[in-house]
């Protein structure tokens, strides 16, 4: 049977925006161990007396943490703590993005200031796997700009994960998750590169290869140094088209 917590270290909630205060004390008694993964938390009623705030209140908070990916709530089930995955956390951001209609320029300062350095930490913590997956996702980009009479998706798509590619041969579980966040919106943004940029000659197609070469050789600088010539080579690329 899950267990339910005593939440000793619950304070009751005088002033502020009374849900988030309430919020965020659960998810310090979820991050200290005090209420553990599994652990069905009391109902909303005995929440609210405990916290010294309405149902109301509570309820915001609870949907909040399970927006958030911290709880589960489940009719006849109750409420608890669920073992979330960074990408989980992340899905607000998601949202956010891609309705935000961001603008090109911030798309384009993003991405100097995050994929340079996502290229040098994959080369850093190359596997022989993920040297594979790179290899692979990059001949599916190849022959997505060779190919004639194809979707006219194809090349923005596998750009897309090529790059995605590379957050994986990173290792790092956030870096993943901060990039499929951003999917969606770096792919309505490769959208408008023109399709003549994907043509195989263009110094935006062949920036893919010195990245990859970088990376594989385990070349962080280099890794670096090529893909931030590569962006500057895109946001070129869309100044021209503008």
């Amino acid at each position: 049977m899950t267990s339910q917590p005593t939440l000793d270290g619950i304070s009751r909630v005088e002033s502020g925006r009374v849900s988030s205060l309430v919020a965020q004390q659960l998810e310090e008694l979820v991050r200290s161990g005090q209420i553990a993964v599994g652990d069905r938390l009391p109902p909303e009623r005995t929440l609210a007396e405990m916290f010294g705030v309405g149902r109301n209140s509570v309820r915001e908070a609870l949907r909040e943490l399970e927006t958030r990916g911290l709880l589960e709530r489940r009719q006849g089930h109750g409420t608890r703590v669920r073992d979330a995955e960074v990408s989980d956390i992340l899905a607000p951001l998601r949202a956010v993005i891609t309705l935000s209609g961001t603008a090109v320029d911030h798309v384009i300062e993003f991405r100097r200031t995050f994929e340079p350095s996502v290229s040098a930490l994959a080369a850093r913590n190359l596997t022989p796997s993920s040297a594979q997956g790179l290899t692979e996702s990059f001949r599916s980009y190849r022959e997505a700009i060779q190919t004639r009479g194809g979707a006219a998706t194809a090349p923005v798509r596998a750009d897309a994960d090529f790059h995605r590619t590379i957050a994986v041969a990173t290792g790092n579980p956030i870096v993943v998750a901060l990039h499929e966040a951003l999917d969606e919106m770096l792919v309505d943004f490769r959208a408008r590169l023109v399709e003549s940029s994907y043509h195989a000659s263009r110094r935006v197609a062949r920036g893919h290869r010195e990245i990859l070469d970088a990376i594989l050789s385990g070349d962080a600088d280099g890794a670096w140094a090529a893909t931030s010539a590569h962006l500057t080579a895109v946001d070129a690329s869309i100044a021209r088209h503008r």
